[in-house]
């Protein structure tokens, strides 16, 4: 090691949308979550909704990029843009209108050329859409606020 220092940190969901360079290398293996996967992360969110906090795992960064957690972040951003998409008060809209801007940057910058990944990220898109009445605006704050990975 060249005597860089690790640093970890335990960030919400909502603070990590806002690094402005957080990317996907290209190296990274395809997105490979299904839709049992968005489904019980779904679920999981859902159980633990009234708890201070969950902790979604670890994310592994280093220089904006993601070395591990692709899968997990992915599926939020689609989740997340969902239950923007649900919202129908226009003050929450614009209070999460800075992170949606984020957030599309983010999946603006996501490439992704395996047709796995893309196939994925389709279904998931649908298996979301199902999942659309589990979600409501106190369901997005505690996604943004109270959902966390360590870094």
């Amino acid at each position: 090691m060249s005597g860089e220092k690790l640093r970890t940190e335990v960030i919400n969901v909502g603070t990590l949308l806002q690094y402005s360079n957080l990317t996907i290398p290209i190296y990274q293996r395809p997105y490979k979550w299904t839709s049992k996967n968005v489904n019980q992360l779904i679920t999981d969110i859902i159980t633990f909704k009234n708890k201070k906090q969950y902790r979604l795992g670890t994310l592994v960064l280093h220089n904006g990029e993601i070395v591990d957690g692709q899968q997990r972040i992915i599926t939020l951003v689609l989740i997340i843009k969902k239950m923007y998409e649900l919202l129908d008060d226009s003050k929450k809209k614009e209070y999460y209108k800075e992170s949606l801007f984020k957030i599309n940057a983010f999946a603006a910058s996501a490439q992704f050329f395996n047709k796995y990944s893309l196939h994925n990220i389709v279904e998931n898109i649908h298996a979301i859409e199902e999942r659309k009445t589990d979600f409501d605006d106190k369901l997005l704050d505690f996604v943004l606020s109270k959902c966390e990975f360590v870094v």
